[in-house]
C-alpha cells in the first residue's frame, strides 16, 4: 500500500501535468492534498503504540515525541489549509 506522501507526490506529477485555466488552480489542488497528507499522517502518529519492552522512563519520552511529531504535522497542515484560505480571500 503506497505511504500518504507517495500519493501526494503522485498527485503532485499528475497536477502538474493538467493544463487548468489558471494555474493557481492547480498550486491550489496541491497545497490542498499536501495539507490533507499532513493531517492524516498526525493521525496515524497518533495511532501508532507504544512498542514494548521500555521503561517508564523511555515510554513517557517516546509518548512525548510521539506527540510533538503528530503535533507539528496538525501544525503544519494547518498553516497550509489557512494559506489556502488567505489566498483564496485575496481572489476574491
Amino acid at each position: 500500500m503506497p505511504t500518504l506522501a507517495t500519493l501526494a507526490a503522485r498527485a503532485r506529477t499528475l497536477l502538474s501535468t493538467v493544463t487548468l485555466a489558471s494555474q493557481g488552480a492547480v498550486s491550489s489542488m496541491i497545497t490542498l492534498i499536501e495539507a490533507d497528507a499532513l493531517r492524516r499522517a498526525a493521525s496515524l502518529v497518533r495511532a501508532e503504540r507504544r512498542p514494548t519492552g521500555m521503561t517508564r522512563d523511555q515510554a513517557q519520552g517516546w509518548r512525548q515525541a510521539r506527540d510533538q511529531i503528530a503535533g507539528a504535522l496538525q501544525a503544519e497542515s494547518a498553516r497550509l489549509a489557512a494559506s489556502q484560505v488567505a489566498a483564496g480571500d485575496q481572489h476574491h
